[in-house]
């Protein structure tokens, strides 16, 4: 999930567990069900790929744009939270895991690749 979004990318919506979408510049740790992004390369393009959480297998998967169906890129993931910081530029992201009744949480960053005028 980390090497899928931390490449030339921008990711436009999120849609909470109540289907809510946020698609603001800056929003705290908010749990989510999919995340919609796309290429830098590529934003005129109105469709994104998505990476969705099937809540009943417990698996993540990738949708890319264009296509009806996706495919499996993790397992045992329970709950995702993401957040935008610094006027989206800084993706917060957790993973929650759990597997034979031991539980993992998984944190990391993804910058933009304008880091160096964050202040």
């Amino acid at each position: 999930m980390e090497k899928e979004l931390s490449g030339d990318i921008e990711i436009t919506d999120v849609k909470t567990e109540n289907s809510q979408v946020l698609n603001d510049k800056e929003f705290e740790f908010t749990k989510v069900k999919s995340i919609y992004y796309k290429s830098k390369t590529n934003l005129e393009v109105n469709d994104c790929d998505e990476l969705f959480l099937n809540n009943k297998a417990k698996k993540l998967f990738i949708k890319r744009m264009g296509y009806k169906s996706g495919y499996e890129i993790g397992d045992y993931i329970d709950s995702i939270y993401i957040s935008k910081e610094k006027d989206g530029r800084i993706i917060n992201i957790k993973l929650q895991l759990s597997k034979n009744k031991q539980n993992h949480c998984i944190e990391f960053s993804i910058y933009n690749d304008n880091i160096g005028e964050l202040a």
